[in-house]
């Protein structure tokens, strides 16, 4: 049956589970379950839910991510709403005072210490017994809404995600068709599943492939290269942080990639080019996704030229005119299609956002400049936009330049507020070695790639700038 024909995540498990019952569907440090297994658990568990006196909110709270697959299935087969994102008590707090009604899950016998009063807790060992309290009533959401996904609130208090099921799957057909996913016999996954890109490729990307997921929790790069060395063909899923630590370790991941499939997928933050570089230096095809809690995939990167990406097929994307010149080829990047979420939910209530559009766009506060039709380079975020001069610049790309320079390990670019020019760029770097390059060196350098206004006026040295990056780096640096 083809992707498009089902309705729901559970339903292409379980064509996928009474096809091979006795697949290994996931291991992790927990232990191992197979398909025939999660069919019963997941069977009881949504059988459960539908005893709600309405529709059932849930959100899992633990560490056993076959627990965690189960509750996604379970929530797909019974139309309950999954909510995500509640891994540090902060976010768990604000979901349970958002959420009226939500039922939190966890694998033991004794729930969690730092609950959340008002919110029962039931373990998934009293549904398997039959023992557990009959589910309330979850949070009121459209009926569209499959899941409420929390972001970090790292730009103010975090607000759920509104999304509906079908964008999953419909970002798995992305994907696979984009690149060609079936090649790979499992998944090796190195990042938390319970963001927006864990969901959407380290879970529900291989529930559709019916393929087995590996997660490891491994800090150490030896530790996830064993992972993919020990897995049947695995496509792998990391963070660009996995991959920048796995490349001081060429050898291991020479050897790990050819036993791989030639799909290894990171998210979460874009890829430096250096990383790109290394991994394709070794042969090895490292594709950057580009997306967000919001959005879900938007584009995708495949080769060394750091940010520039695809577009994907289900995704209309164009630029907000507001931002630049009419008929400019940069600004701000506007999504729409079926994978764009369904609005923001906080405080008991679907919340309207400066982000959400008419006609189905939403603003992404990313800057780009388009590269034709379908491919667009990112510029940087619309919080690291300075003026110089009346004109553009974009703190993010003024670093990267800089980081290229030998003798820079990292660097900060900022606005200096001026009272002729409004604002002049400024820049901190961090030299590599304590010997730093002279400012005129470093903007001799700089005017090869960039024009005069993205050049910094001042430039000064600092300690160490590397344990922050982007917006917190800018406001360390004033």
């Amino acid at each position: 049956m083809p992707l498009a024909a089902h309705e729901t995540i559970y339903e292409v498990f379980r064509e996928h589970a009474h096809r091979s019952p006795e697949r290994l569907m996931m291991s992790c440090d927990h232990g191992t379950i197979n398909a025939v297994r999660l069919l019963e658990r997941v069977d009881t568990l949504a059988a459960y839910l539908r005893s709600a006196t309405g529709r059932a909110g849930v959100a899992y709270v633990g560490r056993d991510e076959r627990d965690y697959l189960t509750v996604v299935l379970a929530c797909s087969k019974a139309g309950a709403l999954l909510v995500v994102g509640v891994g540090d008590r902060r976010l768990l707090r604000q979901a349970t005072d958002d959420c009226v009604g939500l039922t939190l899950l966890h694998s033991g016998d004794e729930a969690p210490p730092h609950g959340a009063p008002g919110s029962p807790w039931v373990s998934l060992q009293e549904v398997e017994r039959g023992s557990a309290p009959r589910p309330s009533a979850g949070p009121a959401v459209p009926d569209d809404v499959w899941c409420v996904l929390y972001t970090s609130g790292t730009t103010g208090a975090p607000l759920g995600v509104m999304t509906t099921e079908a964008s999953y799957l419909i970002n798995a057909d992305d994907m696979t068709r984009a690149l060609g996913l079936n090649d790979c016999d499992s998944f090796v996954v190195r990042s938390p599943l319970d963001v927006s890109y864990g969901l959407s490729l380290g879970l529900v990307l291989p529930l559709v492939l019916g393929v087995s997921i590996r997660v490891t929790r491994a800090i150490h790069p030896r530790a996830v290269l064993r992972a993919v060395a020990e897995s049947d063909r695995p496509a792998v899923v990391g963070t660009p942080t996995v991959y920048r630590e796995l490349t001081t370790f060429q050898e291991e991941l020479r050897t790990a990639a050819a036993h791989a499939a030639p799909c290894w997928f990171s998210s979460g933050d874009v890829l430096p080019a250096e990383v790109h570089e290394r991994f394709a230096g070794l042969g090895i095809p490292l594709c950057d996704c580009y997306g967000s809690t919001e959005t879900n995939g938007i584009g995708i990167a495949n080769g060394a030229s750091e940010r520039s990406f695809q577009r994907l097929p289900s995704v209309q994307i164009r630029l907000d005119e507001a931002s630049g010149e009419p008929g400019a080829m940069e600004g701000q990047l506007l999504v729409r299609g079926p994978k764009v979420m369904r609005g923001y939910y906080g405080q008991g209530v679907i919340q309207a956002q400066h982000r959400e559009l008419p006609g189905g766009w939403i603003r992404t506060l990313d800057w780009v400049r388009r590269n034709g039709c379908d491919r667009f380079r990112l510029l940087g975020r619309d919080a690291s936009l300075i003026k110089v001069g009346g004109k553009r610049v974009h703190a993010e790309e003024v670093e990267r330049a800089l980081e290229r320079i030998p003798g820079v390990t990292c660097a900060v670019a900022y606005g200096l507020a001026d009272p002729l020019h409004g604002e002049v760029l400024a820049a901190l770097i961090q030299p590599e070695g304590g010997q730093a390059p002279c400012a005129a060196d470093i903007r001799r350098r700089l005017s090869v790639e960039l024009p005069a206004h993205m050049i910094p006026r001042r430039i000064a040295t600092a300690d160490d700038l590397s344990t922050a990056v982007g917006k917190k780096r800018r406001d360390r640096a004033h």
